[in-house]
């Protein structure tokens, strides 16, 4: 049987969820029955572990050195290098999908499958969105949703009622569930990723700060680095924070550090489908939350949720956490008997299908 040609398109390869969920299924896929290039739009190359994850298993990067803003050329750049690979299905992510539009429009039986990774109104400015919606109704685009409630948004938004596909994003868990417990005499929290508005790490710092106040010997790790690094910087020293919370930056081995921790805390503003998640599933950490996008889906019944911006409740919720050891426990087996059907070898079966399916329709 013939392999079925899949680009998959993406801006770049920086470090963040959209972009680690590529890499990590890229280098899963079966490449007996897929032959398989990825298209970085923008930037050069990083030299990252994402890069080089895909290029070790085989799959080979193509950059198209975009500078930042919108860029007509990118359009054409982008359509010859689609033309020169010739794809069944181009797999394109984030503003990928957008600058793959017109190379879609105007070869008729090519298709795109767009994974959509957030909140579709927070995703994509108003005229994206619209360059999506006609992509939808012509049919010569099928957008993939991560969570059922990203599903149901999809449809709102784009008043899309079929052909609307559901894949969560894929863990290793293999990699997390393995990793070896480090002994630490505090009881430590654990927040990882971008540092910005929308992951609102200060309300999580907030928190923290009021739970530390009663609870002298917890801690709390930070991983990450982004534009609001400053801002929290500024909060854990002018609250005496700096012998209880380890801003760690940017790290490739986020396992290492779950395997430190006793609970995951995400205080976002609003999410997808955060792959962090899964990793603490798959650590084995209790979760707690804000109750944002699409978490509810994956985590409700085994997980600590909150409201939204809501700093009391979520410093509640770690006190839950710290002090109810049964609990903790019990939703600590919950979610990690769960995050099985979100490993990356379950989720790369079901693309490679998906491929399939919308190569032969």
């Amino acid at each position: 049987m013939q392999k079925t040609r899949v680009a998959v398109v993406l801006p770049d390869f920086r470090m963040g969820g959209a972009e680690t969920m590529v890499s990590r299924l890229v280098s899963h896929l079966d490449l007996s029955q897929l032959d398989v290039e990825v298209i970085c739009i923008s930037g050069d190359r990083l030299d990252n572990h994402l890069e080089h994850d895909v290029e070790d298993h085989g799959v080979p990067i193509r950059y198209m050195h975009k500078k930042p803003g919108f860029s007509f050329s990118a359009f054409f750049k982008l359509g010859k290098e689609l033309s020169r690979f010739k794809p069944d299905i181009v797999h394109s992510h984030l503003a990928g999908g957008f600058y793959s539009s017109l190379w879609i429009l105007t070869h008729r039986r090519k298709m795109m499958i767009q994974t959509v990774h957030s909140v579709p109104t927070l995703e994509f400015e108003k005229a994206k969105r619209m360059v999506f919606s006609a992509l939808y109704k012509r049919g010569k685009a099928v957008p993939v949703a991560i969570t059922e409630t990203i599903r149901s948004l999809v449809r709102k938004e784009y008043k899309v009622k079929k052909n609307v596909e559901l894949i969560f994003n894929p863990v290793d868990v293999g990699k997390f569930s393995s990793e070896k417990k480090i002994k630490h005499d505090n009881f430590t929290f654990i927040m990882a990723g971008r540092l910005s508005k929308e992951k609102n790490q200060i309300l999580g710092l907030k928190a923290f700060n009021d739970l530390q106040k009663n609870h002298p010997d917890v801690r709390l790790l930070l991983l990450g680095d982004g534009p609001e690094r400053e801002t929290l910087e500024d909060f854990i020293n002018k609250n005496s924070l700096k012998e209880k919370v380890q801003l760690v930056g940017a790290v490739d081995n986020v396992h290492s550090y779950m395997a430190k921790a006793d609970a995951f805390l995400l205080s976002s503003e609003y999410e997808g489908l955060p792959l962090v998640l899964l990793e603490a599933m798959a650590s084995k950490l209790l979760v707690v939350s804000t109750d944002v996008g699409g978490i509810r889906d994956i985590v409700d019944g085994c997980s600590l949720l909150t409201p939204k911006g809501d700093v009391q409740a979520l410093r509640d919720a770690m006190e839950k956490a710290l002090s109810d050891s049964e609990m903790r426990k019990e939703f600590c087996e919950k979610a990690f008997e769960r995050v099985g059907q979100y490993d990356v070898s379950v989720i790369a079966d079901q693309y490679t299908k998906l491929y399939q399916k919308y190569r032969e329709s």
